[in-house]
């Protein structure tokens, strides 16, 4: 179930990213565009249609994350926050032992003999319990449902370009900065592995396009 604790997981539609820019380089005409002579043989028309399809399910979910799922989580946030689900208990010497209060579990420290460990539960689970009833009050289950959704038609028409022949060396860069551009790397600063069904369309693409180069 969508909870207020769930990261977001798209930029927001309003802040095109190089990405975006790259996408709209890779549309243009094929006319303007210098290019080994091999290239003639990859047609344009499949790659601008699955281009145009790949920009229009990115745009879609980008609003929608902007105008409805961040709107709905920031609600959430607003009125009652996922909480911290642990707390303290300091012992005798000063030692502050964590413990972990998990939704399955309530009943065990709502019974528990100790107050010092029964009432920072109960406050964790009051709080486990507004935060649920905020979700449910603005639909967070199915907004999150559409998101992921949306995600998956950006995600589908991205690998359909990926794995299409590209017709001219910017479509080509498109590909590289999708695998491995800025926008590619992770947190820590590197980018995901990539199945041979990825990475042999590149490859073709680079011996085609570079190989006279």
């Amino acid at each position: 179930m969508a909870t207020a604790s769930l990261e977001p997981r798209i930029a927001a539609a309003n802040a095109p990213s190089r990405r975006n820019l790259l996408g709209m380089i890779a549309l243009a005409p094929v006319a303007a565009l210098p290019m080994p002579a091999l290239a003639s043989r990859v047609s344009c028309s499949t790659w601008d249609h699955l281009m145009r399809t790949y920009l229009a399910a990115k745009a879609a979910s980008d609003r929608y994350e902007a105008t409805v799922y961040q709107p709905a989580l920031a609600r959430i946030e607003r009125v009652a926050p996922f909480p911290d689900m642990t707390f303290r208990v300091p012992d005798r010497t000063g030692y502050s032992p964590v413990f972990r209060v998990r939704e399955t579990n309530f009943e065990e420290w709502e019974n528990h003999f100790n107050p010092l460990y029964r009432q920072p539960a109960i406050e964790i689970e009051a709080k486990w319990l507004a935060n649920k009833a905020a979700n449910e009050s603005v639909g967070m289950d199915q907004i999150e449902e559409r998101a992921e959704h949306l995600v998956g038609v950006v995600d589908e028409a991205e690998s359909a370009l990926l794995k299409e022949p590209a017709p001219n060396r910017r479509a080509l860069l498109w590909k590289l900065e999708q695998l491995f551009g800025e926008d590619a790397c992770g947190a820590d600063g590197f980018s995901a592995g990539w199945s041979v069904t990825v990475i042999e369309p590149l490859m073709t693409d680079a011996r085609h396009l570079l190989g006279d180069a």
